[in-house]
């Protein structure tokens, strides 16, 4: 390997090196992170319709519709709900759609819940 052709690809690898290590420490968040959230609760939205499709119509179905659909949109816009907080919530929600039936005492234990989750995630984050 001839001397121009070894500092020259050092040159390169270094730049590169340097790209990387930018990125990474400064725009991980724009180019990794926040993609990846909206990844993440795209198909949440879609394993819900899906889990929620068999339940019986009822008010209170819409009413854990919009719940549920009010979390998620947060998600996308990245407010306060973070992942630990959103997997309690769904697995909650997953109980309660199990029988096909949604009543208005799980409504009022979801409705709880989340409400609990959420003054958890502002508390930690002060």
């Amino acid at each position: 390997m001839k001397k121009g052709c070894f500092i020259k690809s050092i040159i390169i690898l270094t730049i590169l090196t340097a790209a990387v290590v930018y990125i990474i420490k400064y725009k991980f968040d724009d180019f990794i992170l926040k993609p990846g959230k909206q990844l993440l609760a795209g198909a949440l939205v879609d394993e819900w319709t899906e889990k929620i499709d068999f339940v019986k119509n009822s008010p209170e179905k819409d009413s854990l519709k919009n719940m549920v659909t009010g979390i998620l949109s947060s998600v996308k816009k990245e407010d306060l709900v973070t992942d630990e907080s959103l997997k309690s919530v769904m697995a909650y929600v997953s109980e309660i759609v199990k029988d096909s039936i949604v009543e208005t005492s799980e409504l009022n234990f979801i409705a709880e819940k989340i409400k609990a989750e959420l003054q958890n995630e502002r508390s930690t984050q002060n």
